[in-house]
């Protein structure tokens, strides 16, 4: 019988390779490689990552704990499969960025011109400036990249979790809940 462990390995591959094709289908496919993603991008990186919990934690309660789970077990389980989503996209955002280096550097030419227009603007200083262009030149390198992503993707998988789980407890009725 799979575990909570082996569940969140299925759901968190499932879900992490979902959120990696949808990357790479808008930054390699849909988007100008000049322009910074839309908002619509990140709703539904998260849309797909809470559904994946919610299909993990509905799985594990309906076919290992006969239809009762927890808060804590639903969110645990929640937790670990945002944590696997988060392995999964970490390790395409290295891969990627390690075989498309122009990628780089069209994200560097992006924020690099953001910069230039907040300094022209006169939201920041010389100083600001310059520090903002030193951040970026060292940030916008394949691991800090990925890094990043761990920030990006698991900190908000942690509120997704937590939702997951209270909607498991308040809406979502057992498998053998008599109505």
């Amino acid at each position: 019988m799979p575990g909570p462990f082996q569940r969140t390995i299925k759901w968190g591959t499932i879900t992490g390779v979902a959120i990696a094709m949808i990357q790479w289908l808008v930054f390699y496919m849909i988007l100008d490689p000049n322009t910074p993603p839309p908002a619509w991008f990140s709703v539904i990186q998260f849309l797909i990552a809470f559904t994946g919990v919610i299909l993990c934690v509905k799985e594990y309660r309906d076919h290992d704990l006969n239809g009762e789970i927890s808060y804590g077990k639903a969110f645990s389980t929640g937790l670990l499969t945002m944590l696997w989503v988060t392995i999964v996209v970490m390790m395409y955002v290295y891969i990627s960025t390690k075989l498309s280096p122009d990628r780089i550097e069209i994200m560097k030419e992006t924020a690099t011109e953001a910069i230039q227009k907040q300094y022209d603007d006169g939201k920041l200083s010389e100083k600001q400036f310059e520090s903002a262009m030193e951040m970026t030149e060292k940030l916008m390198q394949p691991l800090w990249l990925t890094l990043i992503t761990f920030f990006n993707i698991f900190i908000p998988g942690v509120i997704l979790s937590l939702l997951a789980a209270w909607l498991h407890k308040v809406f979502f009725k057992p498998v053998n809940a008599e109505s």
